[in-house]
């Protein structure tokens, strides 16, 4: 899964010649169309696959890096069941390469996106995905305290609420994304499985301990509203996508 000389040839050679009238030339007309698994005309399959075409080596560039983050998370979600410290990594990894994408790539290409642009191409979707893949990563710890296990999957949710701001963001700059982005985020079945047992026991010990104060104790019972509030702890982070660079430089022939 490297795409070193793909890259290479784009934010280097490219970046170098950007200005260069053969290169703008030869480069205005590529003809290279990609479709889109995110857009709701794909989602809707009507008239089968949309396909989208902007004559800019970036925006093939970013086509190639959202393809590859997309690879690592389906990786991560492959060996999720033998190896929940690979796919962690795994996931970390996308979320990486997704901050890459949406900081690094994406701002230089703003300029020549049109409407009729695909939900890849917008950075807040890029910072969706990265979210998404942090919060998978981060449900997958569970060998700690249990005290300390609730606020990490407190700040799974806090995660996926943040990726649900700027979905919001990315449907106002694209119209054409599909709703069931945020349908599935990820594979949480894990976390939920704990919160669901962490509840059944709060709420035996919450019986037990209203019972005992009304025989016992008869203290006041304090409101919600003065209890303290949930606390999350976000520990997974991206690991840096670093851009591969070839050891002699290419010439391009024009």
């Amino acid at each position: 899964m490297k795409i070193t000389q793909t890259e290479f040839l784009i934010a280097v050679n490219i970046d170098l010649l950007g200005n260069d009238p053969l290169v703008i030339r030869a480069t205005s007309n590529l003809k290279i169309r990609w479709s889109s698994p995110l857009s709701s005309s794909c989602s809707l399959n009507i008239m089968g696959p949309k396909f989208f075409q902007i004559d800019d080596l970036r925006f093939e560039l970013g086509s190639v890096l959202f393809f590859y983050g997309s690879l690592l998370r389906q990786c991560a979600s492959q060996v999720l069941v033998r190896d929940l410290v690979q796919s962690a990594t795994l996931f970390r990894k996308a979320a990486g390469v997704y901050h890459h994408l949406g900081h690094e790539v994406l701002p230089s290409l703003k300029a020549t996106l049109t409407s009729h642009r695909p939900p890849e191409a917008t950075s807040s979707v890029s910072s969706v995905m990265s979210l998404i893949c942090l919060a998978e990563a981060q449900a997958e710890e569970k060998q700690t305290a249990d005290g300390l296990l609730s606020k990490l999957h407190y700040g799974v949710v806090q995660l996926l609420d943040e990726a649900t701001d700027f979905y919001s963001t990315a449907a106002k700059e694209c119209k054409d994304i599909s709703p069931d982005l945020m349908k599935n985020k990820g594979r949480m079945e894990s976390w939920r499985t704990v919160i669901k047992q962490e509840v059944n026991t709060l709420t035996d010990l919450l019986r037990k301990y209203e019972h005992e104060n009304d025989f016992v104790w008869n203290e006041k019972v304090p409101f919600d509203d003065s209890l303290p509030l949930l606390q999350g702890k976000k520990i997974a982070t991206c690991i840096p996508y670093c851009p591969a660079r070839l050891e002699r430089r290419l010439k391009l022939k024009i």
